[in-house]
């Protein structure tokens, strides 16, 4: 048992996870098909014909003719793969594993708790819930499913084959979608944390996970393009009068930042902890609201984050 998750206790599957995932699966095996599902495929088909990612959009009409940053360019290749071999059929199986595989760490760690299993249920039907809107046959969804694993290795002590995995997961994600900055993110946080709390190997383990996934996401020739990505989607025209779950509420504009002060220190109150999925949680809160997609991420730290802060109210 880790010493950052005291009165936790070793992960199982439980019943109610399992039922809440197959449920989960059906519901978004049947809601694969995203508004641009038949973009990415375009764009994954002039890929594999050209040997590279296409650089000028010809198939949207908000930026045709102008220079894509294709981040997502190897899964717009494996999704017309998959159109490819398996058509419909395939891209619904895909978009019903990103949604098991984005939400089972999170079963595993909620398993930890021994629940009631009303309880439980109610915690992965919130989450199912929160992250549902931002599933299907869509690139992103990788990004949600590494992140999930990554998060899942953050347990103490982290061995060394824990960073080996976390290392590759960061490289992996890198080079698959831009929410990469993410999973850097909190990597950064568990090697800060670990070191402060004298936990060094760990801390020093998760230091050697970063700079593996630095050496790995440089291979990448669009790398120094694809880190600024997140913060141009906040900032693009056309992303903010058309696209907004990419903009939301915007607590980062300045008009905003005492609404902004207020919700950092109301959920700090509940949630913070020296510990790196609960200080995770508290960072990615703002970046949520105000870019609604980053929720498969937030909801899983914040989930888990309560029921540890519950669960050790109720043992003192």
């Amino acid at each position: 048992m880790s010493g950052d998750n005291k009165g936790a206790g070793r992960y199982f599957f439980s019943p109610v996870a399992a039922i809440l995932l197959i449920m989960a699966f059906y519901s978004s095996y049947l809601s694969w098909q995203d508004y641009d599902i038949y973009w990415h495929l375009a764009t994954g088909r002039a890929a594999l014909e050209q040997g590279t990612s296409p650089y000028i959009d010809h198939f949207s009409w908000s930026a045709d003719g102008q220079r894509v940053i294709a981040h997502y360019a190897q899964v717009d290749k494996l999704l017309y793969l998959i159109w490819s071999l398996m058509g419909y059929r395939g891209l619904q199986i895909f978009s019903g594993l990103g949604m098991v595989l984005t939400l089972l760490p999170l079963a595993l760690l909620i398993s930890r708790f021994t629940l009631h299993p009303l309880l439980e249920a109610s915690m992965l039907l919130l989450s199912i819930l929160a992250i549902f809107p931002y599933t299907g046959a869509r690139p992103h969804v990788i990004g949600f499913m590494l992140f999930s694993l990554l998060v899942l290795m953050l347990d103490l002590p982290f061995t060394p084959n824990k960073a080996v995995i976390s290392g590759l997961i960061l490289g992996l994600w890198a080079n698959a979608h831009a929410t990469f900055q993410v999973g850097f993110a909190i990597m950064t946080v568990s090697a800060l944390v670990w070191l402060t709390s004298k936990q060094i190997k760990s801390g020093l383990l998760a230091c050697a996970s970063i700079l593996a996934g630095i050496l790995l996401f440089i291979l990448n020739p669009q790398w120094n393009i694809l880190w600024r990505w997140p913060v141009m989607q906040w900032t693009g025209a056309y992303t903010q009068k058309y696209n907004l779950d990419w903009t939301s509420l915007q607590p980062l504009k300045l008009s905003l930042l005492p609404t902004a002060i207020l919700l950092l220190a109301a959920c700090s109150l509940g949630i913070l902890r020296w510990e790196p999925r609960a200080i995770g949680a508290l960072g990615l809160i703002l970046p949520t609201i105000q870019t609604a997609r980053y929720t498969p991420f937030l909801i899983p730290l914040l989930v888990y984050s309560i029921l540890l802060s519950l669960t050790e109210k109720r043992k003192t």
